[in-house]
């Protein structure tokens, strides 16, 4: 298998972070028990019998060159794909802010990585990021108003379906349009928007824990959180509830 001698608990463990799957999806992939799986992680030395090592060969025989990728640079086994860019403010930003940091650990957890994975993905392409091309995006950005979103969404997807529509409402003489799908049954229409008759209370759930992030969700991710050290913008880790109160 592609140059580190035998697999070992820590190539095999890098192996399933490359594949980005969990310890029971991984397990299933190969065919053996999640206790195995776990095992590697706990005992990054042992290395499996001959068997489980033809296993692991074909497992990374499968892999995609993306994912063959990942594995070279979790192992450091194959040459760098590109030259790695100065790292040493973006790394700055990272460590000193806890805000990012919880969100580095969170896209750790869920696109299943090596813990720090994330962390090194986002200060590269942090460094990478042409800052004056990003606030240029921005500002793009910031010139479409809630009107031409709403529009645009009512024409992608047409304002009426059935008995369900696009909310809109009114303020005086002026006509308010949004891009909350509902019907008459879900609405109380003669209340009040206002207080103390709005009784509209926002409904939270925390996630599923299994959740992960596929290739196209962990990247975008990670160029956004890189677009947000390079700009140096603030990031808060913070229910939007408790910031509106705040207001």
């Amino acid at each position: 298998m592609s140059g580190v001698g035998g697999w070992t608990g820590r190539s095999a463990s890098a192996l399933q972070s490359a594949l980005r799957l969990s310890n029971e999806k991984f397990a299933e992939k190969l065919g053996i028990g999640a206790r195995t799986v776990a095992s590697w992680h706990q005992k990054p030395d042992l290395r499996p019998q001959s068997e489980m090592q033809q296993v692991l060969d074909t497992a990374y025989e499968r892999a995609s060159d993306a994912e063959r990728a990942r594995f070279a640079e979790l192992t450091g086994d194959g040459p760098a794909v590109h030259t790695r860019p100065d790292t040493k403010e973006a790394d700055r930003r990272l460590a000193a802010d806890p805000h990012i940091g919880a969100a580095l650990e969170w896209l750790d957890q869920h696109a299943y990585r090596s813990p720090g994975a994330a962390r090194r993905a986002v200060a590269e392409q942090a460094a990478r990021v042409d800052a004056q091309e990003a606030y240029a995006r921005a500002t793009r950005r910031a010139w479409v108003d809630q009107r031409a979103v709403t529009d645009a969404l009512a024409e992608y997807y047409g304002r009426r379906h059935g008995d369900h529509g696009l909310y809109a409402g009114s303020c005086g003489d002026q006509a308010v349009n949004t891009s909350i799908l509902t019907c008459a049954d879900w609405l109380d229409l003669a209340c009040e928007l206002r207080p103390p008759h709005d009784g509209l209370t926002i409904a939270s759930a925390r996630p599923d824990p299994r959740e992960v992030l596929d290739e196209h969700a962990t990247k975008a991710a990670v160029n956004r959180l890189a677009e947000t050290v390079a700009m140096n913008t603030r990031l808060m880790n913070a229910p939007l509830a408790n910031r509106a109160n705040s207001a």
